[in-house]
């Protein structure tokens, strides 16, 4: 599955809390990194570091990236830490609020500006931001953020919190982007975790769905 996403293509994933979209997230950006592809990890429900623990919990080392990854974090603003860029690494650039939607894509494409090369953006996750704006205002901001996402021929994945949103809004931000990945919990002789692909424009994909494990060896698909 990681190596179905083209540029100029965008991915919502959606799932309910705890199942397992974080993780998800940091081995793809593994993946990236390690096809030596430049990611840029905009993140609202965990600070840079948090991720980096994270990653080491399923054996996914995200240190010595600091050419190649980059850190948006739109988490930080609620430790009154402000916005800016931090005073320990370079590559992590602080959002001042999750209203300041027009702030995120500025510092996207002054990102996409550094690299001068197309970007994997994974953002971590779109839910936050309908806390502190109205829906219609998050719809057009992910709207405008993937289409100049895809105007400099990257990619983007965002996650989203199932059970959270209204219908309209899933549905709307489902139309919006290329293709739709799901996560569950599968509750059979035991509780499973599964993934499948709703639907991924032009692309052949694979909609039944797989019981997927996280351990320390990272996120891992059952055939």
């Amino acid at each position: 599955m990681k190596d179905l996403f083209p540029e100029r293509y965008s991915v919502l994933l959606a799932g309910p809390p705890g199942v397992g979209k974080q993780y998800f997230c940091i081995d793809l950006a593994r993946h990236y990194l390690s096809q030596g592809e430049k990611v840029v990890f905009l993140t609202t429900e965990n600070s840079p570091e948090d991720l980096v623990a994270r990653g080491l919990d399923i054996g996914v080392d995200l240190t010595g990236f600091e050419d190649s990854l980059y850190y948006l974090d739109c988490y930080s603003w609620s430790l009154r830490q402000g916005g800016g860029q931090s005073d320990t690494a370079k590559n992590q650039i602080r959002i001042s609020s999750p209203e300041n939607l027009n702030e995120i894509i500025v510092k996207v494409e002054r990102i996409m500006g550094l690299f001068n090369s197309p970007i994997r953006l994974i953002v971590h996750s779109l839910s936050p931001f309908f806390l502190h704006n109205e829906d219609r205002d998050v719809i057009k901001f992910v709207q405008l953020l993937t289409s100049r996402i895809k105007e400099e021929r990257s990619f983007i994945l965002a996650t989203l919190q199932e059970g959270v949103h209204s219908p309209s809004t899933v549905n709307t931000l489902s139309y919006l982007m290329d293709g739709k990945l799901e996560m569950r919990f599968y509750e059979g002789e035991r509780l499973d975790r599964q993934i499948r692909a709703h639907h991924l424009k032009d692309l052949a994909a694979d909609t039944r769905w797989s019981a997927f494990s996280i351990n320390k060896t990272g996120f891992n698909i059952k055939e």
